[in-house]
């Protein structure tokens, strides 16, 4: 999983001032429950002495038997502690679940790996950066825009053809996972491709998955100014390439083709099927033109991928009527 460098800045800012209110919340309740219930304060300043107790005992390297005394004595205290706040109505963590997030309390990892709630945190960022159109969700999706006229060539119509394709790229996008399907999407210009893939990409980001969602001809730039502009650091953005949890390659075909693009394309196909990283890649090519325009050792790779036809004639312009 790769999220942006400026993700991680932005959910440790988000989280640190979770953190301060936490702690005004913690200490706002400890001043309630000790106002309403002094017994409790009793018993905290109780506990507090023989934590400290213990401190010294262990420095001093006294018997093991003082250090259990002590420990059975704080868990008799603890109990009565928590019987007493049920008493008076209170749960027994009033005064410490203050957290938004009780599994890491707001700090962002559990046991040195990324709590999911930092990953949502970060996600909703990264979403905001794939500056994706307002509309683009599965619910906006209109079928009514592709024929419903039978077609004799693929034996159905473009309508019910998309049909199925809309319901894969939600069920995609549902039970994505390092396991899920590399896609193909092919097909003629204004059919929908690139809003189906920022449906998916909207839809785990929102989840919490790492997405670069960028156009083949902005991945090959980041990979050129990486290897040829010595003055700047593109390092950040090649390994999220490699490492993000789905990336998504739009208007592939429309680039530069050089032998440099060629090896750049290979390398980042062959490096994310290695290390199980599903891939998205969208094109308005043809099967043929795709063939003679990319080298064999591609075409091998992408052969593995689902490949989806998209049927229809230019959505796009109907929606502009």
């Amino acid at each position: 999983m790769s999220f942006s460098k400026q993700a991680y800045e932005y959910s440790e800012n988000i989280l640190s001032e979770y953190r301060r209110q936490a702690a005004e919340l913690a200490v706002k309740r400890t001043e309630e429950i000790y106002t309403e219930i002094p017994e409790i304060k009793e018993i905290d300043d109780r506990m507090a002495e023989l934590g400290a107790e213990m401190a010294r005992t262990a420095i001093k390297g006294d018997p093991e038997k003082i250090i259990e005394k002590n420990s059975a004595k704080l868990a008799e205290l603890k109990s009565k502690k928590d019987e007493v706040l049920k008493n008076h109505g209170f749960p027994s963590d009033y005064m410490t679940n203050v957290h938004r997030c009780g599994l890491c309390g707001d700090t962002g990892y559990v046991d040195g790996v990324l709590c999911d709630c930092r990953k949502k945190i970060m996600s909703v960022y990264d979403l905001a950066e794939l500056n994706l159109p307002d509309n683009c969700g599965f619910d906006n999706f209109r079928l009514d825009l592709y024929s419903d006229e039978y077609d004799e060539h693929y034996k159905c119509s473009p309508r019910s053809h998309m049909k199925h394709i809309f319901e894969y790229c939600k069920s995609y996008a549902e039970d994505f996972s390092e396991n899920s399907e590399n896609i193909l999407m092919y097909g003629k210009v204004g059919l929908g491709k690139t809003f189906l893939c920022g449906c998916i990409a909207s839809e785990l980001a929102k989840k919490g998955f790492s997405v670069v969602f960028k156009s083949a001809y902005d991945i090959f730039e980041i990979i050129s100014k990486n290897k040829f502009n010595y003055k700047t650091d593109y390092s950040e953005d090649i390994d999220r390439l490699y490492s993000c949890d789905l990336l998504i390659m739009d208007d592939l075909g429309t680039e530069f083709l050089t032998e440099y693009t060629h090896t750049a394309l290979f390398d980042i196909i062959e490096r994310r099927l290695v290390s199980k990283r599903p891939t998205v890649i969208n094109f308005n090519l043809a099967p043929k033109d795709v063939e003679t325009r990319y080298s064999d050792r591609i075409m091998s790779r992408l052969l593995t991928f689902r490949h989806l036809l998209f049927l229809g004639d230019d959505i796009r312009a109907r929606t502009l009527r």
